[in-house]
């Protein structure tokens, strides 16, 4: 008898929440008020926004902007950054002098050099050797007796 009681609930909560969601919804599929609302998403938004709009699968929607700041972003040296602790961020400007083993690398910039991690999947088409310059931004792994950077993006330095 209880397990009956309990299918009845949840039947009749369901199609509650059914009906609810219909009522509404069904402003959506009144095609006059649907234009009316496409038409103050433009206005509020400024317009027309062209390829966005149609990125955005839909209605227009606003980009947020953010912080523009100089183009020289402040670097960690990697003296510095053994120094930090477990879990900081990092963004570091070096070379990656050689590779140690499957996704890991040597980091080396003009203060020292700490084992870096850059999965397969990470390197987004980057190429680089030893004699090239690269920015890395990633997380810093600390163990009791290591320090190493598990590397999220990599790009070359301009």
């Amino acid at each position: 008898m209880k397990k009956l009681f309990t299918i009845f609930a949840i039947a009749a909560l369901f199609f509650a929440t059914q009906g609810a969601f219909a009522r509404h919804h069904a402003r959506y599929f009144d095609t006059e008020q649907h234009h009316d609302i496409y038409h103050q998403t433009l206005e509020q938004n400024g317009g027309y926004k062209g390829a966005q709009t149609q990125a955005a699968g839909g209605l227009a929607k606003q980009m947020r902007g953010g912080f523009i700041g100089d183009d020289n972003p402040s670097f960690t040296s990697v003296m510095n950054a053994k120094k930090m602790g477990d879990d900081s961020y990092v963004t570091l400007k070096g070379k990656i002098v050689s590779k140690i083993g499957k996704e890991k690398y040597l980091f080396k910039d003009n203060t020292g050099t700490i084992e870096i991690e850059i999965d397969d999947d990470n390197w987004n088409g980057v190429q680089a050797g030893s004699k090239d310059t690269v920015i890395i931004r990633g997380e810093l792994d600390k163990d009791w007796n290591s320090v190493s950077i598990d590397v999220e993006t990599i790009e070359l330095a301009k």
